[in-house]
């Protein structure tokens, strides 16, 4: 038999998802994509996570480092997933240098596609949820409403909630918007959420700091993003996360 070639440079996937399809004992690593197949975009190397979750993934942002404020960092488009901007490199959760590249794969950015948001400096607070409507992140600009969570701390076991769903003041950008398990969607109180398997607030999941003033300017994500734990306060504690697609 011989050896699959998808993912080099002479033979470039769509996704990481179809590179381990083709061969489930690829290893995590830089792989060779073309997401729309020989259209606008050429060919390029990308991030593959397959071991996370059955692996599959393919990293389409870094929230990075802020310096000075966001818009000095990376323009007057600064949002995460639902904004493009900075050059995709692989190498970004290493160098701290911020992107979001989801325009390079709106092919795979399908509803039954799947997003994960994991911690840098703590690769085993992982957060997975479905795409669920692509229109909401590129067109409207808000969170759609999801059927389930998934969420994990160390990385192997998974919790999966999949009632008590709820998103936080879904409005388009740049209103604040964020994903609630079993909490009030207008929930935003110091020390809620006192159970990771029955009650986590927005705050400590993924809650989009919105407005680019004040102290909002230096950091991506309101409070602490995927700690997982009580909420302690508004302060943001984190400015490393990585966003997947699969």
């Amino acid at each position: 038999m011989c050896a699959s070639t998808l993912g080099q440079a002479s033979n470039p996937a769509a996704s990481c998802k179809a590179i381990l399809a083709a061969a489930p004992a690829t290893k995590d690593g830089t792989y060779w994509l073309d997401p729309d197949g020989g259209g606008g975009n050429s060919a390029f190397q990308a991030l593959c996570d397959m071991t996370t979750d059955g692996g599959g993934w393919t990293l389409v942002g870094y929230a990075g480092a802020i310096k000075g404020n966001k818009t000095a960092t990376v323009g007057a488009k600064f949002f995460p997933l639902f904004d493009d901007f900075g050059k995709y490199d692989p190498a970004a959760p290493a160098n701290k240098v911020a992107f979001s590249r989801v325009d390079l794969f709106l092919p795979n950015f399908v509803a039954t596609a799947q997003l994960m948001a994991r911690r840098t400096s703590n690769p085993n607070r992982i957060l997975i949820w479905p795409v669920a409507d692509s229109k909401s992140w590129r067109v409207t600009r808000q969170l759609p409403p999801v059927t389930v969570l998934r969420m994990s701390k160390d990385g192997k076991t998974f919790f999966d909630r999949k009632n008590n769903l709820t998103v936080f003041q879904p409005k388009p950008m740049p209103e604040h918007t964020g994903y609630n398990w079993n909490t009030p969607a207008d929930e935003n109180c110091d020390g809620c959420g006192r159970g990771f398997d029955s009650a986590l607030n927005h705050r400590s999941l993924l809650y989009w700091e919105a407005s680019d003033s004040d102290y909002a300017a230096t950091q991506w994500f309101h409070a602490s993003p995927l700690t997982l734990e009580d909420s302690t306060g508004p302060s943001n504690s984190a400015q490393d996360i990585e966003f997947w697609l699969r």
